[in-house]
């Protein structure tokens, strides 16, 4: 799996070419919310989501938010998408 380029990400989704990269949240679309925490145990797996993608998990590594997101059980559920602080907004491309 490639890596998307920012430089793409920010020009397809008119993201200010200075906008600082904050890192690569999982992002679920039907509910419009961010993953925030997880925790696994033995017996359960609890995710917490959160509405504001400044509070949303942020992964520097790209196939590590990948594979976050498979581990979890959100493939076909949930997107990998990049943050952006465009201040005084984070804004989300992909």
């Amino acid at each position: 799996m490639k890596e998307p380029s920012l430089t793409e990400i920010k020009q397809r989704c008119e993201i200010p070419m200075n906008a600082k990269f904050l890192g690569w949240l999982i992002w679920n679309p039907l509910q419009d919310d961010f993953l925030w925490k997880y925790r696994e145990t033995p017996n359960t797996l609890s995710k917490e989501w959160v509405i504001y993608p400044d509070m949303a998990l942020k992964l520097k590594k790209y196939k590590k938010a990948v594979k976050l997101k498979d581990d979890l059980s959100l493939r076909g559920k949930a997107s990998v998408v990049a943050a952006f602080d465009c201040h005084p907004e984070i804004r989300i491309g992909n």
